[in-house]
Parts: C-alpha cells; sequence; structure tokens
C-alpha cells in the first residue's frame, strides 16, 4: 500500500481484511472514532501485537541450547533440531559446532567422539548419535522391565523357594530347615 501511495482512510477500510482471528477480534472491539490517522492506527496495533511476534533467534541463542542431565539424547537433538529452525542464515557448521558443544559432557556420544575423532558433518553425527540413541532406548527398556515387578529368573539354578538357603548350601545338595537340622535336597 505504501508503493501505491494508498491515503490512510482507505488503509483503514482495507485493513480488517487482512487479519487473523485474534487481530480481528481486537480491530472490531475497538470504539469507533478512536483513532484520526493511520500513524496513530499503527502505533497502538503494534503495541497490542508485537509481543506475540516470533523472533527470530541467532547462532549466539542456538549455543545456549545445552543436553539437560539425564535427558535422553533423542529428546536434546529434537529440541536441539526445533530451535536450529528458528535460527536466520543458519550454516551446516554453525549447526554442528552448536550441537556438539551442547551435548552432555562425558556422555557416552562425547565419550565416543573425543576417542575416535572429529565429526565431519551434521549426517555423519546423526548417524553416529542414531546407536547410541538405540543403545539408550533399549537401556531404558529393560530397566522398564525390571522395575514393572516380573519374576526375576533366578541364577545358577536356584529356585524362588530356595533364595532363603546360602548358595554354598545349595550347591552342595544340603539346606537347612527351621530345626538347624541337615537334610538332603
Amino acid at each position: 500500500m505504501d508503493l501505491q501511495g494508498v491515503r490512510g482512510d482507505v488503509r483503514c477500510r482495507v485493513f480488517p481484511a487482512t487479519l487473523s482471528k485474534a487481530a480481528h477480534q481486537w480491530y472490531f472491539k475497538l470504539p469507533p472514532r478512536r483513532f484520526n490517522s493511520w500513524k496513530a492506527f499503527s502505533s497502538e496495533f503494534h503495541a497490542q501485537f508485537s509481543s506475540s511476534r516470533q523472533l527470530s533467534l541467532h547462532l549466539e541463542d542456538l549455543v545456549e541450547v545445552k543436553q539437560r542431565s539425564g535427558e535422553p539424547l533423542r529428546a536434546y537433538i529434537s529440541r536441539f533440531m526445533t530451535e536450529a529452525t528458528k535460527v536466520a542464515r543458519l550454516t551446516e557448521e554453525g549447526r554442528l559446532t552448536a550441537i556438539l558443544g551442547g551435548m552432555e559432557v562425558l556422555g557416552e556420544l562425547w565419550k565416543d567422539i573425543k576417542k575416535s575423532g572429529p565429526v565431519g558433518s551434521m549426517a555423519e553425527f546423526l548417524d553416529r548419535a542414531d546407536g547410541f540413541i538405540k543403545l539408550e532406548e533399549a537401556i531404558h527398556r529393560a530397566d522398564v522391565k525390571l522395575r514393572s515387578g516380573k519374576p526375576q529368573v533366578p541364577s545358577v539354578g536356584v529356585s524362588a523357594q530356595n533364595q532363603q538357603y546360602p548358595i554354598s548350601l545349595i550347591l552342595s545338595g544340603k539346606r537347612s530347615n527351621n530345626n538347624g537340622r541337615q537334610g538332603n535336597r
């Protein structure tokens, strides 16, 4: 409208057709003749809606995205990638540097990268991370299974009823009963 040199009164008539739902509701709740110029209206509109505007991030903001203590690698990478999409003009090198810098120090992937050498690209990083993600998830599933209270398989052929006896007596074929006598199994 600036390029066409449209007057302020015409802008005010056309403007409502460009609004989203929230802005549309705000606009139509305004009392009539509240503004006497486009400049006054524009200023009020910006004051009302500028805080809800999505601000673009910079590489410095992305460097602040760190893996939290105990946060699974998959969750960290997902959170990082979501934030990375908000950074304008982000290079692959910048993305890789930021994600490597945000990894949990002394985590398994961090140790592997330090031991095996640097990662050359995001694709290589994600390939290496995939194996560690699968390992973390397998460990988590096993841990959940252990905590679910399922009966444990006794080791060395010890049955659940024999767990109250010392292992040396069980292996020798003898166990003591409540009377202190010894007998064969």
